[in-house]
C-alpha cells in the first residue's frame, strides 16, 4: 500500500508540474495571439494608407496628364499667334517708305 500512495504522490507532483507548464503555454499562446491580432490591425492600416497613397498618385497623374496637354495648347497658341504676327508685320511693310 505505500507504494501505491507514493506513486499517487509522485504522479500527483508530476500532474501539477505539467499543468504549470501548460498554464504558462496557455498564457504565451494568449500573448502571441494577441501580438499577432496587433500585427494584423497594423497590417490592415498600412493596406488602406498604401491604397489611400496610391489613389493619390493616380490624381496626381491625371492632373500631370491634363497640364501636360495645357502646355501643349499653350505652345500652340503662341506659335499661332507669332505666325499671324509674322503675317500683319509682312503687310505692314508694304506701307514702309
Amino acid at each position: 500500500m505505500r507504494g501505491n500512495s507514493e506513486t499517487a504522490k509522485v504522479l500527483a507532483t508530476s500532474s501539477e508540474a505539467v499543468e504549470g507548464k501548460i498554464n504558462e503555454s496557455i498564457t504565451t499562446m494568449q500573448g502571441a495571439t494577441k501580438m499577432v491580432e496587433a500585427l494584423v490591425e497594423k497590417s490592415m492600416v498600412n493596406t488602406k494608407s498604401t491604397e489611400e497613397i496610391l489613389a493619390k498618385i493616380d490624381e496626381i497623374n491625371i492632373i500631370s496628364t491634363k497640364n501636360s496637354r495645357s502646355v501643349e495648347d499653350i505652345a500652340s497658341a503662341a506659335n499661332h499667334l507669332y505666325s499671324m504676327a509674322e503675317g500683319l508685320k509682312e503687310k505692314l511693310d508694304v506701307f514702309k517708305t
